[in-house]
């Protein structure tokens, strides 16, 4: 990653090339931890 001040909803960086510049990996961590919460809440009320 070069670091370069991009905006936030770019999908390419234009200096670098990488996808998706401005997602941090704290937030995908987030978003995976958030899917597997939702995830063991409805299976442990799923009637067996």
């Amino acid at each position: 990653m070069c670091k370069a001040e991009i905006t936030p909803k770019i999908r390419r960086c234009p200096y670098c090339g990488t996808l998706n510049p401005t997602i941090k990996l704290k937030e995908i961590f987030i978003g995976i931890a958030g899917v597997l919460i939702v995830m063991s809440i409805v299976t442990y009320f799923m009637p067996q």
